[in-house]
């Protein structure tokens, strides 16, 4: 079991908005951008830094 508090939750979804963040403060992250793959890409390192074993599919999503 993986110990995680709300603050924790808060600061990663802060972390993967502003990935495609965009004028009007809403968040453009289509798939397959660079933004995308940059939001992709951070999760990926969160889960490896909790210990997850880490693995996508062929559409792209990461699973830990």
């Amino acid at each position: 079991m993986i110990d995680v508090s709300v603050a924790q939750i808060e600061r990663y979804l802060a972390g993967l908005a502003q990935f495609g963040r965009n004028a009007q403060g809403g968040i453009d992250r289509p798939v397959y951008s660079q933004a995308w793959t940059a939001a992709r890409d951070q999760l990926q390192a969160w889960f490896e830094a909790a210990g997850l074993t880490v693995r996508s599919d062929a559409a792209g999503n990461v699973f830990g």
